[in-house]
């Protein structure tokens, strides 16, 4: 196989490993992912054999280089400082996993290399378990201040066919989580929910409630659903004209409004991701339990 050819195949090879590196940050937008990006370049440059640092080495770190130059002006409040930091540590991974290879490598310039991607890559891990649930919940949640006139214009039925009688609610800060059966984050969010409400049912002034879009699914399908998942215990109302989704402007589902006591609707979640469950419960206590007072 000639020199040049074998060129052509390293940078190809390099170029469908980082674009594939890359469609996990392009996934997850979040700071696991800088990490998981860091550890992988340092595994590609591992792999490919290259005895001396060329300008091809470096066309490997390219699409990386592009996707945080493309980030960064599309949406800096998830790529801010972050990005451009990623870029660095992933440069230095690649370049770590070529030195790992040459026999020089136990130096001293080379141990300090190594325990600076060992650190910068269990710093980015721990941080992300932190800050990436916090982000998902406040960029998920909005602030509100209006009323929403829920005791006049909304009608919700139990399973049984009855009406539900909204006043009860009257006085109580209240939880809405409203939903459909085939959504996937709905379906994520109800063991988060069931947490909750187990947390609170102590507190007589808080009531959650579960609304199902009657518009999408039957109320027949709900029972099925009710009946094959006692441990949801969560009263499940039925919307049938889908009356909650006239007062409210619907992007997504889950929608959780909370309500205050006198009736203000204080707070909007849209959606549910999967590392929100690791604060949503506390966090969303913590709310509720500050409007009650």
């Amino acid at each position: 196989m000639n020199r040049p050819f074998k060129k052509f195949l390293f940078i190809i090879s390099s170029l469908i490993v980082a674009v594939a590196v890359d469609l996990t940050l392009i996934l997850q937008f979040l700071l696991i992912t800088y990490s998981t990006t860091i550890i992988l370049y340092f595994i590609s440059g591992l792999l490919i054999k290259q005895k001396d640092f060329r300008i091809f080495t470096f066309l490997f770190l390219l699409p990386l280089f592009s996707l945080n130059v493309i980030a960064v002006v599309i949406n800096r409040e998830t790529f801010p400082i972050l990005s451009p930091i990623t870029f660095i540590l992933a440069t230095l991974a690649f370049i770590l996993g070529q030195i790992s290879k040459r026999k020089d490598a136990r130096d001293k310039h080379s141990l300090m290399f190594y325990s600076l991607l060992i650190v910068s890559f269990f710093s980015f891990f721990f941080f992300s378990l932190y800050f990436t649930p916090h982000f998902l919940f406040k960029k998920n949640r909005e602030k509100i201040s209006g009323t929403l006139p829920i005791y006049d214009k909304l009608e919700f039925s139990n399973l049984d066919g009855t009406s539900f009688e909204l006043n009860i609610l009257k006085n109580k800060t209240i939880l809405i989580d409203n939903w459909f059966l085939s959504c996937y984050q709905c379906n994520l969010k109800l063991p988060s929910l069931q947490s909750l409400s187990d947390k609170i049912a102590s507190d007589t002034a808080i009531k959650i409630i579960s609304v199902i879009n009657g518009k999408i699914d039957s109320l027949t399908e709900v029972i099925e659903f009710a009946r094959s998942h006692k441990e949801f215990k969560i009263p499940i109302l039925y919307d049938k004209n889908n009356t909650l989704g006239k007062l409210i402007k619907v992007d997504g589902y889950p929608i959780e409004l909370i309500i205050n006591k006198e009736g203000v609707l204080k707070e909007r979640h849209d959606g549910f991701n999967k590392d929100e469950r690791l604060i949503y419960v506390n966090e969303t206590f913590k709310k509720l339990t500050s409007y009650n007072n």
